[in-house]
């Protein structure tokens, strides 16, 4: 989704073997379908709430999916400290909304102030349209979408299944958990959410999280392999620990959901950083110096990314191109092509081979 900030600093972003008003990255939402007269003084598209006693003073009850989910996401220490909730329009509303698509667009523009997000289903024991519509809007929106799959044929070979589904269409900002259907329910992706976001970005590998409050599901290891294969994560017990397992994206093998993370983490803040340059009190004057300048300031962010954990602070580099080599055009336009900015995601360890030989 484009965005004002696109169109002063575009930032193209290449996944390969090399790299090349913000988002508040600890702040989850919780979407879904109610009318305005379901609770007390939301009339709104979008909430705030910091604990699950707000929920209740609304009027939400702890049988609903929102309260349940909102459990899930808080349960966890630490935990988030404010959470959205977000309004899909239902009648006997005047303007229902048409979609997932429509709704979460409805949300975002009214309150934008969140990142990653579930959504709790209209009919959750087939949510595959849903999830598709939900993971297309996603991608666009470059907002994470956590989200759980009872389907047990996720289990097996086949392509039918939601994370088979998905999966096929390379969505980056989908995060697909197989978990059985419990009672209450429960939401293993919020519990992901509330364990991983209190926690400085960089910093955390989502595997093997232990989430409070969430029921493992009983899962052969060949099980898991085949929903491993389809990108889907699960959650199960090891060496009698609970497991929130690998942490895929659902476009494919070489992204978990903490680099997605950690490339918008660096997006958003070279856009905002570029933009307080250009915006200062001094200009940034056409020149090798001022190249020297834009240069500075991506090392800066870079720097920062690779403090915080999310690159690998050897393999930066940030170069900008000799003003004599830039066209008349751009400079008649005032435009400062050609700067370049390559790092190595850090990423982190899930498994470790060891060759052991016993000798006497």
């Amino acid at each position: 989704m484009a965005t004002a900030l696109d169109q002063i600093v575009p930032v193209n972003v290449q996944i390969g073997s090399i790299i090349p008003s913000q988002v508040s990255f600890g702040v989850p939402m919780i979407a879904a379908q109610f009318n305005s007269t379901k609770i007390t003084g939301f009339t709104g598209r979008a909430k705030v709430y910091v604990s699950l006693a707000g929920l209740l003073a609304d009027g939400w009850l702890t049988t609903d999916d929102v309260y349940l989910y909102a459990q899930s996401l808080l349960s966890q220490n630490p935990n988030v400290q404010r959470f959205v909730v977000g309004r899909r329009t239902v009648a006997p509303d005047a303007t229902p909304d048409a979609d997932w698509a429509a709704a979460l667009t409805a949300i975002q523009n009214e309150y934008a102030n969140w990142y990653a997000f579930v959504v709790v289903p209209i009919t959750p024991a087939t949510p595959i349209t849903e999830q598709m519509q939900v993971a297309a809007w996603a991608e666009t929106a470059k907002r994470p979408f956590f989200t759980d799959s009872p389907d047990a044929t996720i289990l097996a070979t086949g392509t039918s299944d939601a994370a088979s589904q998905i999966s096929t269409l390379k969505r980056n900002y989908t995060v697909v958990t197989y978990h059985a259907a419990t009672t209450p329910k429960e939401s293993a992706s919020a519990a992901w959410l509330g364990v991983v976001l209190p926690m400085s970005l960089g910093s955390w590998n989502p595997c093997y999280r232990q989430p409070s409050g969430i029921t493992p599901d009983a899962i052969t290891v060949g099980a898991k392999i085949i929903a491993w294969g389809k990108f889907c994560n699960t959650i199960s017990t090891t060496a009698g620990m609970n497991f929130l397992e690998r942490g895929f994206v659902a476009g494919g093998p070489y992204l978990y959901f903490d680099v997605t993370m950690g490339i918008d983490w660096i997006v958003t803040n070279l856009q905002t950083a570029y933009l307080q340059a250009l915006s200062g009190p001094q200009k940034v004057p056409f020149t090798d110096a001022g190249g020297i300048l834009l240069q500075s300031v991506g090392q800066g962010v870079m720097a920062a990314a690779a403090a915080m954990g999310i690159v690998d602070p050897t393999s930066i580099s940030v170069t900008v191109p000799k003003v004599a080599t830039i066209s008349s055009i751009d400079k008649a336009a005032r435009n400062f092509p050609g700067v370049t900015i390559l790092a190595r995601v850090q990423g982190a360890v899930n498994t470790v081979p060891i060759s052991l030989t016993l000798a006497f």
